[in-house]
């Protein structure tokens, strides 16, 4: 009797330090950005390797995080795992964050080119992205935007890329700016089916 009173006094200082102590410490919860179930969320993610939560949690995080130079490491700290997992979306994040906002071009095209040919052009597109507004290089640049707006890739359909006109290279710097802002801002966590 005394050993199982043993033994479940130790699963309890267990689960403590497995669950409460991180809880308590996780950049999220000390902002009061979420809540316990939100936290849950992230660790349950890790555990079952599920890439497209994590992604969702990392993109929560980094719009949360206003400047909070602890809540964006934080982020991208989550974006990486969930690229390790497999999650293209981090991927294509981490690929244009390390580009125009570290400055990295190296690793940006590392995270670019792991991101997969699912969908024809794809990877095409983060990189005409990619030289038309860090190379200035607009024929380069369109020529590989081409692909994702033949093939209806989503930020081609949901935001305005005038590729068949003659270039104006001001205003498809523009638009193709807009569509790297809208990237970085990242997730729409309104469908996150979690509190947090």
């Amino acid at each position: 009797m005394k050993n199982k009173i043993i033994i479940a006094i130790a699963i309890v200082f267990l689960l403590i330090s497995l669950i409460w102590i991180p809880y308590k410490t996780n950049p999220l919860v000390v902002k009061n950005k979420i809540n316990f179930t939100g936290y849950l969320h992230i660790l349950l993610s890790n555990l079952t390797r599920n890439g497209e939560k994590l992604g969702f949690m990392a993109g929560y995080a980094y719009n949360v995080s206003e400047n909070d130079p602890q809540l964006e490491e934080y982020a991208i700290y989550l974006f990486e795992t969930a690229s390790r997992f497999g999650d293209n979306e981090s991927d294509t994040f981490l690929g244009l964050y390390n580009i125009f906002v570290k400055n990295d071009d190296q690793k940006g095209i590392e995270y670019i080119n792991k991101i997969s040919e699912n969908h024809e052009g794809v990877k095409n597109f983060y990189l005409g992205i990619y030289y038309i507004l860090k190379k200035n290089d607009y024929e380069k640049g369109i020529e590989l935007l081409k692909p994702a707006k033949e093939n209806n890739f989503y930020y081609t359909r949901e935001y305005p890329l005038s590729l068949n006109q003659p270039i104006d290279n001001e205003n498809l710097r523009k638009e193709v700016e807009n569509i790297k802002n809208v990237i970085l801002e990242k997730q729409d966590v309104s469908n996150i089916e979690f509190g947090l």
